[in-house]
């Protein structure tokens, strides 16, 4: 499952509640120019948004498709959404 949105930079990776909110906790001396913005599972593993996604509709977090995870995916699922996801 996917449990939290995380960015890599230079191999470093940070871990939050959103991709934004990782971003304003970020160091200021580093360059967010050169991130990867993605998800880690609940076992630790870095994915980018879109095989996040594909994860999370394999472990039926999402409805399948295709896409990118956005971390409002997540929030909005925990009870149902406008978009008929659980």
């Amino acid at each position: 499952m996917i449990s939290e949105a995380a960015i890599q930079i230079g191999g470093k990776t940070y871990k939050g509640r959103s991709h934004g909110d990782i971003i304003l906790r970020l160091p200021h001396n580093i360059d967010i120019d050169t991130r990867i913005e993605g998800f880690v599972t609940d076992s630790g593993l870095f994915l980018d948004r879109r095989k996040a996604y594909d994860h999370a509709a394999k472990c039926g977090q999402v409805k399948p498709g295709r896409g990118v995870l956005a971390s409002w995916m997540l929030t909005a699922n925990a009870g149902g959404d406008a978009h008929g996801n659980r």
